[in-house]
């Protein structure tokens, strides 16, 4: 067995033979049925397993002929010894009585078996660590593979968060220039043109002008203000909150002749982050700032209401109203769309219903924490 082990060779069924022959021997040897036939036995036996050897031997030696290899020939080379010295015993064993006592060379094979088994366990381990060292070798050239496949990888994912971090920041920054500028732009516009055909000195007009310049001065530094908005909540009552917002546009309403209605709670339920108060200015600027461009409109109505995960604001007037398909069409929505992704950016929704006498848009947004419910 080890020999077929040793030359990586295997026979289930010529195993399982031996196997048996080894326990019939065993079962003959043990329990002899006549002290006379002990002998017989005990010949029939040991024969038995000198052909047995002699025959594993033989075909060793014919396999490590044909897929030679260091170790194997040494075995070979020690095996032969060994039969040798089984023959010579054999026929000593088996000879007529002689006078002189015969010498039997089988105790004087242990020193050649210890040192075959040496050489070949040498052989063996340097093999095998040969082995070894070439296996850490061809995994480590695939770990460095793969780590500058991964590092290749990392870096592209990096240059794409970067280019992206670019771009969201663009057209952020230019969601803010369009909903805080730009209405603060159309309110100044907005209120010369109220002002043009009236007869002010320029003592007037000088300071109408400087508060449109103080309003632009305002805007521009709130959206500089923004880019380091964290999440810290915002005022604990909207009152406070949207009190700049209101002034601003109920006095632009009163001078244009417009009636501006708010309906405003005294308590948040729940109060939102400084990044949604921001969104939801955004988006009140750009309605009112609709408005006041667009609907001819001479009541408008601003509604803010929250209940236990949300927050609605709604903004509605009684203008010419407009269709959406067709506003889509000419590409002139883009205050709906910047809407519509500050909206979309909290988790939150905006729908615009609109017909000739109303037009109504409604936010919702989940409250914070809430996210994960819109």
């Amino acid at each position: 067995m080890l020999l077929w082990r040793f030359a990586e060779r295997r026979s289930p069924r010529l195993e399982f033979s031996l196997w048996g022959c080894v326990a019939i021997a065993s079962m003959a040897l043990l329990y002899v049925p006549s002290p006379s036939l002990r002998s017989i036995v005990d010949v029939a036996v040991f024969l038995l397993f000198a052909i047995l050897l002699l025959s594993v031997f033989i075909q060793f030696i014919i396999f490590t002929v044909s897929n030679p290899r260091t170790e194997r020939v040494i075995v070979c080379i020690t095996l032969i010894i060994f039969v040798m010295i089984m023959l010579h015993d054999l026929s000593l064993i088996f000879s007529p009585a002689r006078s002189e006592e015969p010498t039997i060379w089988a105790p004087y094979a242990t020193l050649p078996a210890a040192l075959c088994m040496a050489i070949v366990m040498t052989l063996f381990s340097r093999r095998t660590i040969r082995r070894l060292t070439s296996f850490n070798t061809e995994l480590e050239s695939e770990i460095e593979a793969a780590r500058q496949t991964l590092q290749t990888q990392m870096n592209e994912q990096q240059r794409l968060r970067i280019a992206n971090s670019k771009l969201h920041e663009r057209l952020r920054l230019g969601r803010e220039l369009h909903d805080g500028l730009g209405s603060s732009l159309v309110s100044a516009i907005a209120r010369m043109e109220r002002h043009q055909s009236a007869s002010l000195d320029n003592t007037k007009i000088h300071r109408i002008a400087l508060a449109t310049l103080k309003l632009l001065r305002n805007d521009l530094r709130h959206i500089i203000d923004n880019a380091f908005t964290s999440s810290q909540p915002a005022s604990s009552a909207p009152g406070p909150w949207i009190a700049p917002i209101r002034q601003r546009y109920s006095t632009l309403f009163d001078e244009l002749d417009m009636r501006l209605i708010w309906s405003i709670p005294t308590q948040w339920h729940q109060p939102p982050t400084e990044e949604r108060c921001m969104a939801l200015a955004r988006i009140m600027e750009e309605a009112l700032t609709n408005i006041i461009k667009h609907s001819r409109a001479k009541v408008a109505r601003i509604t803010l209401r929250q209940n236990t995960h949300n927050l609605f604001l709604a903004i509605e007037d009684d203008g010419i109203g407009f269709d959406m398909s067709l506003v889509k069409d000419a590409g002139f929505s883009v205050g709906i769309q910047s809407m519509q992704i500050r909206a979309r950016g909290q988790s939150g929704q905006l729908w615009v219903f609109s017909r000739p006498g109303i037009t109504r848009l409604v936010v919702r947004m989940p409250n914070r924490g809430q996210a994960g419910k819109a």
